[in-house]
């Protein structure tokens, strides 16, 4: 499995986010377009995981 993140426009003006686990991006590509419903304008990119790091941080802090 690889880690995908979605870049997209959110529903309101406040931090979004999707981050997809999937074998390839044609998969990913897929997820995103059946779970993204407001919008069909957004960009897939393969996150490089051979690293430790944070994928997703949301604070709430709006």
């Amino acid at each position: 499995m690889k880690i995908f993140e979605v870049d997209f426009e959110g529903m309101w003006p406040v931090g979004n986010c999707l981050i997809i686990a999937a074998n390839n991006f044609e998969e990913a590509n897929f997820i995103a377009a059946k779970t993204i419903s407001h919008t069909k304008k957004f960009k897939v990119k393969e996150v490089d995981v051979s690293e430790s790091k944070v994928i997703v941080y949301l604070s709430g802090d709006y």
